[in-house]
């Protein structure tokens, strides 16, 4: 039994970093420039390279790494994700806080769908008399 999860743990390894190139890629590939639209006023396509100086232009792409190449930005994010799933994984506050708010969702729609069912009952029993 532990060879089988083991083999499974090691076989969703190369699947896990094939969908993450393959988003990675999508998003890098998709057209506009990601510092334009961050400086937009309208967060669209409006800014032009006029409006914007070549110096905060280079000092934003700096600071978002999108001056490296593309196979050390991929590595980049990869290390980011994992720090952040650890960190939200240690967390306990987060993640008992995330329970808890699935589990007022629950109940919530839970109340609901039974008050629905009796305002159901109730006006089909009305109508029947």
């Amino acid at each position: 039994m532990i060879a089988y999860v083991l083999r499974r743990f090691l076989a969703a390894v190369p699947v896990l970093l094939g969908v993450s190139l393959v988003v990675f890629s999508m998003l890098h590939f998709l057209p506009g420039d990601p510092v334009l639209l961050m400086m937009s006023e309208t967060g669209g396509s409006g800014a032009k390279m006029a409006d914007v100086s070549q110096e905060t232009y280079e000092r934003i792409r700096h600071e978002l790494g999108l001056d490296r190449p593309l196979p050390v930005q991929f590595v980049i994010e990869l290390v980011e994700i994992n720090r952040r799933a650890r960190t939200d994984f240690e967390t306990a506050d987060t993640v008992d806080a995330a329970f808890a708010f699935v589990s007022d969702v629950r109940i919530a729609l839970f109340v609901e769908a039974n008050d629905v069912e009796r305002a159901c009952r109730f006006a089909g029993s009305t109508t029947d008399t």
